[in-house]
């Protein structure tokens, strides 16, 4: 199904040109193959041998005493084995070709861009996602003002980043008319740079940061989120922050933090996706070396 779906398609594609031939890079579903060759034992055996205690977090929110709540987890929890040893493979940036090309008629282009970008181990996370806010998130960022409203270039524009233990990523999907796709590339690129030469002013960071934070209290009101928010970094981080710290941590960016961000992003090199009607990718591969 996603497969017939350009717009979750895109998604896959851009990871395998980020981190191909790597575990990092596969479709987290699988392919009809390895689904096709799963058992019951297959099954069971990678559930004993991954879902362990050394492995688990469990995390709670809410009206929950916290003595009866360590009890009832380790009397249910404290059943299973040891975990295995051996850890997630590392990820490794790619050093191939910087685009996946799939020619098919659609009648909307779907293209994600982007470059490689630091961990959220990495003290530089909260500049990077101070740039994402700045480049693409809402209606006021940088992208949409110039490919939508200025230019008219795209139905969809909007940037994400990715953080992961060891590696991240900013990517800019857009979804388009496909006569403008090309255009559309360059001007993103072209968006990104300018982020580099005309660094954000003071006015633009401030909304920026006012947006991050803003999503981040709301997000935390309901008891769901404060626990994936928390048991998230007990699980994965070296330190558990507060909502508090990461508020602090966003006002302590600089104009001069987000334009480095955007500039490693550039020096690293940007990788890119395309679905669509399209019969060469020598175009697209052209737009993407403006950042080079």
């Amino acid at each position: 199904m996603s497969l017939d779906n350009p717009q979750d398609h895109i998604s896959t594609l851009f990871d395998e040109v980020m981190y191909p031939d790597q575990p990092l890079g596969w479709d987290i579903a699988g392919t009809e193959e390895t689904v096709r060759s799963f058992d019951v034992e297959a099954c069971t055996e990678h559930l004993a041998r991954h879902y362990q205690p050394g492995r688990l977090v469990v995390s709670m929110a809410g009206a929950i005493e916290p003595g009866q709540a360590r009890e009832v987890v380790e009397q249910s929890v404290g059943r299973l084995g040891e975990a295995a040893a051996d850890g997630p493979a590392p990820a490794v940036e790619a050093a191939g070709s910087a685009l996946r090309f799939i020619n098919k008629r659609t009648e909307q282009a779907n293209i994600i861009l982007g470059g490689y970008a630091c961990s959220y181990l990495d003290p530089r996370r909260f500049a990077l996602d101070l740039l994402n806010v700045v480049l693409g998130e809402g209606m006021s960022s940088r992208l949409f003002q110039e490919l939508r409203e200025e230019r008219a270039l795209a139905y969809d524009v909007h940037s994400f980043a990715a953080k992961l233990r060891d590696s991240g990523c900013l990517g800019i999907y857009i979804g388009c008319e496909p006569r403008r796709a090309v255009e559309a590339v360059k001007v993103a690129v072209e968006e990104l740079g300018r982020l580099v030469d005309h660094p954000a002013e003071a006015e633009e960071l401030g909304r920026a940061k006012e947006y991050a934070k803003g999503r981040l209290l709301l997000h935390l009101e309901g008891t769901g989120a404060v626990s994936q928010f928390l048991g998230q970094q007990e699980l994965l981080a070296e330190k558990v922050l507060l909502a508090s710290d990461v508020v602090a941590a966003l006002e302590a960016v600089t104009a001069e933090d987000v334009r480095a961000t955007a500039e490693e992003v550039f020096r690293r090199g940007l990788r890119a996706a395309v679905i669509g009607p399209f019969s060469k990718p020598e175009r697209f591969e052209s737009a993407l070396g403006r950042a080079s």
